[in-house]
């Protein structure tokens, strides 16, 4: 009976949040998200914020990406892919295999150990940006760090490592930022967005989910409308993975492509004082707070 119910509430949330909201993010995550957010924004309670961070926040807000202006110092891009290089040289890495064995994704298994070396991440730059963004102070969580490779012809309209159009699960209160650690070009398969709007337009068009693209599988056909989180080493790219749909990018042969990914949770109300013991005790970064 629990699954029977279970099975009818999945499918009534999808179709509020498909109808109402326009996003595939599921309608409870959406009401939290617009809860949350209105709560962080009804007085702000962040940091100090610059021109340039208001421009980037209301283009997040307005269409669900957006490129910084800024970029991360050469050094620190460096030491974190050369991290990553190590732990796949080691093993020390979650793989993933397409449906012809060949390595499509592998993971570190301990990106959130590099904890000082992500807490640098966190610049005045970024933390203007979110705290323009979210009218508040925010919590970092869920570091990830990744290469990613081609994956063979019959695989590209399988999902192997989130290759096909979808909407991240969560509150759409959440942004994530994508850190790009090598060059990443049309060849290494960058990670594709559309705009909230366009998402909407893709869901009205019969969008069902990452299998199911219905009649908007031309839509996504559209060059024009898709962005592509393409740049040198460095680049950051604010995105609401919840209220956009995006996918990876197809790597060509003989290139792959190197991410870290951050997510950020608004605060509202006054900063909370971290607690040291959990933090020493933990490898997790939810008492990063900002």
């Amino acid at each position: 009976m629990k699954k029977l119910f279970d099975f009818f509430f999945a499918k009534v949330d999808f179709l509020l949040s498909r109808f109402v909201f326009g996003n595939a993010a599921g309608t409870k995550q959406n009401i939290y998200g617009i809860l949350e957010l209105w709560n962080s924004r009804r007085k702000f309670t962040g940091g100090r914020v610059n021109k340039q961070s208001n421009v980037l926040a209301k283009n997040v807000d307005d269409l669900g990406f957006c490129k910084a202006k800024w970029h991360y110092d050469h050094s620190m891009i460096s030491n974190l892919r050369n991290n990553l290089k190590n732990s796949i040289k080691k093993g020390d890495t979650f793989k993933s295999f397409d449906s012809q064995g060949n390595l499509a994704n592998q993971r570190m298994k301990d990106a959130v150990g590099e904890n000082k070396l992500v807490r640098k991440l966190v610049n005045e730059h970024l933390k203007s940006d979110l705290f323009a963004y979210f009218q508040s102070h925010f919590k970092v969580f869920y570091p990830i760090c990744w290469r990613q490779y081609p994956i063979s012809n019959t695989d590209i309209k399988r999902n192997v490592y989130s290759n096909l159009w979808h909407c991240d699960s969560g509150k759409t209160s959440i942004i994530t930022a994508f850190i790009l650690l090598a060059d990443v070009t049309e060849n290494n398969g960058p990670t594709n967005i559309i705009s909230k709007q366009d998402t909407k337009k893709a869901l009205s068009m019969g969008y069902i989910n990452r299998d199911n693209y219905g009649k908007s599988k031309n839509f996504f056909k559209n060059e024009a409308d898709i962005f592509k989180c393409t740049g040198k080493a460095g680049s950051i790219f604010y995105l609401n993975t919840r209220e956009c749909l995006h996918k990876a990018g197809e790597i060509s042969k003989g290139h792959h492509r190197d991410v870290m990914m951050l997510t950020f949770y608004p605060i509202p109300g006054k900063k909370i004082e971290w607690d040291q013991k959990e933090i020493t005790q933990s490898k997790s970064l939810n008492w990063y707070r900002y």
